[in-house]
């Protein structure tokens, strides 16, 4: 379930196909509705609603206590088209048929706040009209994120990327933008068919017990480095935008909350506060 710009339902069932549990079939229904805004540098021109039903039915394999893959099939309809300001990107009623395939894996000990372990993944679609889309387009994207802990300090990595071929739409385009997804810049206002980012921080634990329940109080820095282009081929390294935060962050019983400053080498800088934080988020579709 999701609420605000992006709002939405995702249900998804499980079922083991023997009693190892080794093999799955998992079929899934997703219903959202996301408003997109449209920036040129930092100057918000306007933006697009996307709507999109569907489904998709996986066939997967469990790794043993490390991996999951999936292999499977997703259907749909899309609507997108402008909602606001100046942007010029057209009305479009499309079919959604492609072929997914995925591998991934979790050892981190919380997605908020991790402080030890790592988890990553691999995905790809195939969108082809032989599926029942309305378009043929290739999409893989993947990320890598780990943390690791001493005394009263804490080191967090995360690196992503994606990349994509053929006759891709604008409203699959990949977005970044935001607090450790290229810090300092507006939320989602880079998007391209491509994209890496990599980042680095640490966490100071200042106060809390270590009892049931009670928050934890943390020191945050963090720096990070990427772009998005229209294709990953396009990447340079001098077309890169680094940001950086400070913050105070907590655990708390609704979850991590964040405040702080950010500041991009674009110029673009601003006070946030967070709370929901997903640390190793990837730029999913």
């Amino acid at each position: 379930l999701a609420l605000g710009s992006l709002h939405g339902l995702e249900a998804e069932f499980y079922q083991p196909l023997e009693r190892s549990r080794r093999l799955f079939l998992s079929p899934s229904v997703i219903l959202n509705s996301h408003d997109q805004y449209v920036y040129d540098g930092s100057f918000q021109q306007g933006s697009f609603r996307t709507d999109t039903g569907g489904g998709q039915v996986d066939l997967g394999l469990n790794l043993g206590h490390w991996a999951e893959a999936r292999a499977g099939i997703r259907r749909g309809r899309t609507h997108a088209r402008p909602r606001s300001g100046t942007t010029e990107v057209p009305e479009l009623w499309e079919d959604v048929g492609a072929l997914m395939f995925g591998l991934g894996f979790d050892h981190l000990d919380d997605l908020g706040i991790p402080r030890h372990g790592v988890a990553g993944g691999f995905k790809a679609g195939f969108a082809d009209p032989s599926q029942g889309g309305d378009r043929e387009y290739e999409q893989y994207w993947a990320h890598l994120a780990g943390a690791a802990t001493s005394g009263r300090w804490t080191m967090q990595v995360l690196a992503k990327a994606g990349d994509s071929s053929g006759d891709l739409p604008y409203y699959r385009d990949f977005f970044l933008g935001g607090v450790r997804d290229l810090t300092g810049l507006p939320l989602r206002s880079l998007n391209g068919g491509g994209f890496a980012m990599g980042g680095a921080g640490v966490l100071y634990h200042v106060a809390g017990l270590d009892l049931p329940y009670m928050p934890q109080w943390y020191l945050s820095g963090w720096v990070d480095v990427g772009n998005t282009w229209d294709r990953l081929d396009d990447a340079a390294l001098g077309d890169t935008h680094v940001g950086g935060l400070v913050s105070i962050l907590v655990e708390s019983l609704i979850g991590p909350v964040e405040g702080g400053y950010a500041r991009s080498s674009r110029g673009d800088d601003s006070l946030f506060l967070q709370a929901g934080i997903h640390f190793t988020r990837p730029s999913d579709h």
